[in-house]
């Protein structure tokens, strides 16, 4: 079953093995590479989907649990079905933290 993924909606990583990726700049015009290991109780909050910059795939972007700007592009790994998937985690890797205000 795969969990629907919605923008401002905070998950909790529950399996290892998990990582973010994205872009961050270093001066202007130029970013360079980055990348986070996360650990099992570490919670994301969803950004929603929308084009990469540069290349256009469609993403599923991803923020700290503050909802804080951690890179350009920041993206889950590791995502099921491939790059043109939407970049949808993997099975088994996030769970969805309960909203008390819902």
């Amino acid at each position: 079953m795969t969990t629907k993924y919605e923008a401002g909606r905070k998950y909790r990583v529950i399996k290892e093995g998990a990582r973010l990726t994205g872009l961050q700049p270093v001066s202007p015009n130029c970013q360079q590479g980055w990348r986070k290991d996360l650990h099992v109780g570490d919670v994301l909050t969803c950004a929603g989907k929308s084009w990469t910059m540069g290349d256009g795939v469609p993403a599923l972007k991803w923020k700290g649990e503050a909802g804080e700007w951690l890179a350009n592009d920041c993206l889950f790994h590791p995502v099921q079905g491939g790059m043109w998937s939407g970049q949808v985690p993997a099975e088994g890797y996030l769970e969805e933290v309960p909203d008390e205000n819902r």
